[in-house]
């Protein structure tokens, strides 16, 4: 129950930050598991999102490659990803290389 309690303030702590730094874009670019996982997310978060604010979801499939995803973009100067689903040891990781901030 930790564990999930972890992710999900992880996830409501980035989708904060998506929020205010993508407030102005008409898309928001979000990473995740792909499958059902994205499905549920998709009907419980992005659709509300969408319908709400007007700003459309972009799912990306690519949560098993995250860490060095991010790390990639940040390296080139050239992040495109809003918000990303990692994680919690990835998301550690991210953190302490100081991949989140930008």
């Amino acid at each position: 129950m930790k564990k999930l309690a972890l992710q999900v303030a992880i996830l409501s702590g980035l989708t904060g930050i998506a929020a205010s730094a993508s407030a102005a874009e008409d898309s928001l670019n979000v990473v995740s598991w792909g499958g059902a996982y994205t499905a549920s997310q998709t009907k419980a978060y992005h659709e509300p999102w969408t319908e709400k604010t007007g700003q459309k979801i972009v799912n990306i499939d690519k949560s098993q490659n995250a860490l060095s995803g991010l790390r990639a973009q940040v390296e080139s100067g050239n992040v495109t990803w809003d918000l990303v689903d990692i994680l919690p040891s990835d998301a550690i990781v991210a953190c302490d290389e100081a991949l989140l901030s930008h």
